[in-house]
Parts: C-alpha cells; structure tokens; sequence
C-alpha cells in the first residue's frame, strides 16, 4: 500500500512565510482583537494596514480558515491597490494554503502559481521558496506528478543553494515520494537515503520514521517483501523510542503499510494487529480515510483465510466509507467555495467603501434600503409557492440520490466485467503462445535429431567412402547450426517473456559490435555461394547492449542468406546522424509481397520455406521486435516480391531501455 503523502514539507509555509513589513514576533490571541480595530479603521495608514491583515491571515491559518481567507483576500486587494507587488504574492500564497485547507486544491493551485509568479519577479528567497514547497505538495494532491516532481526538485535546489538542511531532507522525501508513485522505485531510493541521512544528523526521529516508513513501500513495489518487514521492524522500533501516546497520521500509515506488507508474507495475525491499532485511533479521531483503508486490508485478509463472508462484509463497509469520504468531501468544497466567494464579494466592498465619500454612501444606503423593501414585499407574495414546490423538490431529491446510487453500482459493475474480460483476453493470447512454444519444439527439433540419429546410424552401418562421408559431415555441420541458431532464438525469447533479461550497455565500435555476427553468418552464406559485402559500413562507435544488437542483425543475417539464390550478394550498411544509428541488411532474393511486409513483425507466426527448402520457427522477427523496443528503437523493412528486401535497425541516440511498449500492426515497424 503507497505511503499517504507526508504533510511535513507544509511545516515549512510557517518557517519561512512571514510576511515583509510585520512585526517579527508571532501575535498572541490576546492580541487580535487590537488588531483588528486597526484593520478596520478607516484612519489606519494602508501600509500598516496590509501588514496586520497579513499578520492576522497568517494567526487565523490554525483556528479558523474562513477568517485567514477573509484577511488574506483583503490583504490581496488592499496590496493590488497601492501597488505592493511583494505583500501582493504573500496574500496570494495564504490564500492558497486557505483553499488547501478546504481540500479545494484546484483553486489553491491557482492562486498559489500566481504568487510564485510575483515572487520570481518581486518576492525574497524566502517568498520563492515556500510558494514552490506549496506547488509540490498541491500538485501532489492533484496527482500531477510531473509538476510536483517539477516544483519539489525547484525547492530542492534552493535548498542547496542556502544550505538549508531542513529543506534539502524534506523536499528530498517529497520527491522520493513522487518517484513512487511513478514506480521509479530507484530513483525513490535515492531521494529517501538522502532525506533520511539529514534526519539522522540533526537528530529529528519523528521525520526518520516517517520517512523510513515510507522506503517501506520502495522494497514493497519491488516484491521484495522481506526486505520491506525488516525495513518495517526498524521503523517499529523507531516510533516505540518516541514519547508514549505520539499518535500521527504518519504513524497510522506505517501500520497500514506494514500490515499491507504482512498480508503478502502471509503474516496475517500480525496484520490484523497493525489494523486494530488503526481502527481504534482513526475510530476515535474521526479519520474515516485510514479507517476505509483498514476495512479493505481485512477484506483481503479474510478472503486469504477462506472466510468469502467476512471479506464481503469488509469490501462493502470499505465502499460505503469511501462514498461517505467523497460525499462529504466534494460537500465541504462546495460550501468552503461558497462562503470563500462571499468573503471575497465582501472584502472587494470593504475596500471599495474605504475610498467612497461619505455623500456616496448614503446613496448606496437608500438604494439598498429601497431594494430590500422590494425583496421583502416579493418574498412575501413568492413564499406560498415556494412551500408547495418544496415537497416536490425534495421527492424529487431523494429519487435522483437513489438514482445516482444505482448508476454508481452500476459502473463498478461495468468495471469489474472490463476488468475481467481484460485478464480473459489476455489468458487466451498467453495460451496461444504457449501452444505455438510447444509446436515450435515439437516440430522443428524433432527434425534435426532425426537427421543426426539417422547419419549416426549410417555411419555405424556402413563402411562410407570418404567424400560420402565428408558429404554426411558437412550436411551435419548446417543442420547443427541451423538447430543452434533456433536454440538461441529460442533461449532468448523465453529469457525475455520471463522478464529475465536486463541490458547491459557497452560503447564499441561498429566493426567489433558487428564482426562476429558478420564472420559467422559468412561461414553458411558461402556453403549457398552467397557473397556477404560489408563496404557499406561506416565506423563510428555505437552506446547499447551488443548481445541484443547481435541477435537482431543474426536473424536479419538468416532471414537474407535464407532466402537468397547461389550468386546473390547481401550488404550490410552502417549510417550515424544526430538522431540515432541505423544498421541495414540488404538483399536480391525472393522480396515479400505488401502483405507480408505488413505482418512481418507480428506475433509468432509460420515461417515459409528458403530458396533451399530450408526451415524456420517463426520466432526470429517476433524477439528481433521486442529486442529493438526493448532497447528504445524501432525495425523497418521495405521489400518488393523477385527484388529483395532491406531490413533496418534504428536506435536513437541516448535510448534507454523500456518495459512497455505499443506494437502497431499493419505499419511494417515495430516501435
């Protein structure tokens, strides 16, 4: 289970967001009632003014969010008026924090991008610094993780350019974080050391085991699931040396992502220990978050000990909490929203009031006066209808609540059948290549041996001449390398289904990467009289693994002299440019027709007989393809039928190696 995201890097906005031009001391409560008369005041200097709403948005953050958002949304407007760029992006900033309060981090994006904007312009280091730590953290939340990798790194670097270690540990943690979610689980490592080496020195054990909890889930995601419980023992260890009754949120996700860890060693005793601990708190705090979680690792839990009953009724008590979670949550953003647009409204006419004459405002008065009356009259002539609408309204609310419910249980439905016709789908082509592996073995190996079996027997039978003899050994030697030739192609493609294979990078020059290859595909090609010309080659040195390159340009190499006629002249080409390197093999034989060129790096498929009846698995182009992708490159070929074909290898300059990839069929590329 993912580590929730570590709320820590947010302690920070208090380290380093104290507005310019404020006192330097942090306000009591005792003191916010004198300052907000001065905020309200009309004889108040704008300057002191703006400074005291800042002051008073930053001491509200903690006690009442609509009021920090009220003074920061003053500040804002008082700031844009006078033309205080500086104060104008720290309201900005504390409005953003106000919004992410409220859980509406769309808006809270919005407005903390806009102080960043300033900051870079007008703002202090400090300025820049906590508006990027909040864009990591926000963005996070909005799972745009190349933003929140982008802002963290940018806070990172700020980070070293101080020689903050406090920053430097956090947004390091924030971007192991990051690199989790996207599964780069050796990027996350490194990040998570560096974060928890800073801990270390400045002896902050809280933040360690946090973030130690959190390098939990890197050997989680793995599969390397004892190295996850050990690391999961010592962060135990950790939290017990902690004061007695440190309770946090950080905490109550390492149970959870312990016990998810206990569950895949088939610990589950243990595991349901971790999440009694989590259901008495969260019960007892109210964290319905962590409590949904908990119901879905019981549900897992029971399902592994058989009990189908008691995994149901988790499942269910897991799905109507998170249906909770999200109605109320969408709720608070809603009325947060609301009540935010009102202040705002508010605020643009306080500020408005300030700078009207008093002859003014006594005309807003009457107006005002003359429009409530004319409402007050309406709502009296209005308010018989709408108490006979009201009942209709809301029957009509509970059916459409019923309704949403159904089409809800519906989708998850509807999902659940994709899911599976998905995993069906998939069962059905693993099949098909399983059976097509068995043919290749059976067929095209039983062929080679009969061969050897039956020449053995000749030759023990038979008092051969010599040169039926040399025939005999010659005929041999090609059906050996024929067969070894499979064997590899064969070797190789299991290695890879199997996910065993790994690249390994080596900086040769094109005739050493390609000389072997070369040389051995010669020995067959002059048994078919067949002219294998390399005076297209460039030399230029090549960055990639040689023993998968070797393997493509082999089964070109077979696929060319294969289907050449004794005479024929096969080139071999080498070409370098900017974007990438290229390896070609040109033939005159027998060429493909647009059908074939279409399919011909499809799944395993049925090869056709050589210009000497010679045979093939059908294997060869298929691991050629998944090589070339593999390495981060593509296949090409171009063919016509009686002219040949030309097969090339296209890799890009700085490819790495890739796990998925897309195969478009039809296209004649694999890429």
């Amino acid at each position: 289970m993912p580590p929730r995201f570590s709320l820590y890097t947010l302690i920070f906005v208090c380290l380093v967001v104290a507005p310019q031009g404020a006192r330097s001391q942090k306000i009591s409560p005792n003191d916010t009632a004198r300052i907000i008369e001065i905020v309200n005041d009309p004889n108040t200097p704008d300057e002191l003014k703006l400074s005291n709403m800042l002051e008073l948005a930053a001491f509200f953050r903690s006690t009442n969010i609509l009021d920090s958002y009220r003074y920061s949304n003053r500040a804002f407007l008082l700031a844009d008026a006078i033309g205080d760029s500086t104060r104008k992006g720290i309201a900005c900033r504390l409005m953003g924090v106000s919004y992410v309060l409220q859980g509406n981090n769309a808006e809270a994006a919005r407005w903390t991008i806009r102080s960043y904007e300033i900051a870079k312009s007008f703002g202090s280091e400090n300025d820049l610094l906590s508006s990027v730590i909040n864009l990591g953290g926000i963005y996070y939340s909005l799972k745009d993780w190349s933003q929140c990798l982008f802002y963290s790194k940018r806070a990172l670097t700020i980070g070293r350019e101080t020689n903050n270690t406090r920053i430097i540990a956090a947004s390091s943690e924030a971007i192991g974080l990051t690199y989790l979610k996207l599964r780069q689980t050796d990027s996350a490592e490194l990040y998570f050391q560096v974060a928890m080496d800073l801990y270390r020195s400045a002896g902050n054990v809280k933040a360690l085991a946090n973030c130690m909890g959190s390098y939990a889930s890197v050997f989680e995601q793995r599969n390397e699931y004892q190295a996850a419980l050990r690391q999961i023992r010592e962060t135990d260890n950790i939290y017990q040396s902690l004061d007695e009754g440190y309770i946090s949120n950080e905490f109550l996700s390492h149970l959870l992502g312990a016990a998810s860890i206990l569950v895949k060693v088939n610990k589950l005793t243990e595991a349901s220990g971790n999440l009694d601990q989590v259901d008495s708190v969260s019960k007892s705090q109210n964290l319905k978050g962590y409590l949904s979680d908990s119901y879905l690792l019981r549900s897992k839990i029971d399902s592994m000990r058989g009990n189908y009953a008691g995994s149901l009724k988790w499942l269910n008590a897991h799905m109507a909490l998170r249906d909770s979670i999200m109605s109320s949550a969408k709720e608070k953003v809603i009325q947060s929203t609301i009540q935010m647009q009102k202040l705002q409204t508010d605020a643009a006419i306080t500020l408005g009031d300030s700078k009207l004459s008093e002859a003014k405002l006594q005309n807003q008065r009457v107006i005002l006066g003359i429009v409530l009356l004319a409402l007050f009259i309406l709502s009296l002539l209005t308010a018989e209808l709408i108490r006979r609408n009201r009942e209709v309204r809301l029957t009509n609310e509970r059916l459409a609540s019923k309704q949403s419910v159904i089409q809800k249980k519906n989708r998850n439905l509807e999902e659940i059948g994709r899911e599976l016709l998905s995993q069906k789908k998939e069962l059905e082509t693993l099949n098909r290549n399983k059976d097509r592996w068995f043919g290749i073995i059976s067929h095209d190996f039983r062929h080679p041996l009969t061969v050897l079996h039956g020449a053995i027997s000749l030759m023990a039978e038979e008092d051969l001449p010599p040169e039926e003899q040399k025939m005999v050994f010659s005929n041999l030697a090609k059906q050996f390398s024929r067969t070894s030739f499979l064997l590899d192609n064969l070797l190789f493609w299991s290695q890879h289904q199997m996910d065993g294979w790994k690249a390994n990078y080596e900086a040769l020059p094109t005739s050493e990467l390609l000389g072997p290859v070369l040389d051995s595909a010669e020995d067959w090609a002059k048994q078919k009289g067949i002219l294998i010309n390399r005076d297209r080659m460039d030399q230029f040195i090549m960055l990639t693994d040689p023993e998968a390159v070797r393997l493509i340009i082999r089964n070109f190499l077979n696929n060319a002299i294969k289907y050449s006629y004794t005479g024929n002249t096969i080139w071999v080409a080498t070409k370098d440019s900017l974007e990438g390197s290229s390896i070609s093999i040109t033939d005159k034989g027998v060429g493909m027709t647009s059908e074939q060129v279409e399919t011909a790096f499809d799944n395993i498929q049925q090869s056709t007989l050589g210009t000497q009846k010679e045979k093939g698995s059908g294997l060869g182009l298929t691991l050629c393809r998944d090589f070339a992708t593999f390495l981060g490159g593509k296949l090409s070929v171009t063919s016509q039928p009686g002219k040949g074909s030309t097969f090339t290898l296209f890799l890009p300059k700085g490819g790495e190696p890739v796990q998925n990839y897309t195969y478009n069929q039809g296209s004649g590329e694999a890429e």
